[in-house]
């Protein structure tokens, strides 16, 4: 189920996330979501991108981010 992941699933999961972030105010759940929104706009222009790539990509979008905004 999870190496079939579409470009939608992603975006669904990001924006879920971003709403979680209205919850707890932390500004750590909403640089996840933003990256998670990445990978669905990378999936949505590379559908051959395989599903340890989508992670890879989520993983560095998301810390670079979060890293960039705690810093």
């Amino acid at each position: 189920m999870l190496s079939q992941m579409l470009y939608w699933h992603w975006l669904v999961f990001g924006v879920a996330l971003m709403v979680l972030e209205i919850f707890l105010a932390s500004f750590v759940v909403l640089w996840f979501g933003i990256g998670a929104v990445v990978v669905g706009l990378c999936q949505w222009l590379f559908p051959a991108l395989p599903f340890a790539g989508q992670l890879l990509v989520w993983l560095l979008a998301s810390s670079a981010m979060a890293i960039v905004w705690f810093r």
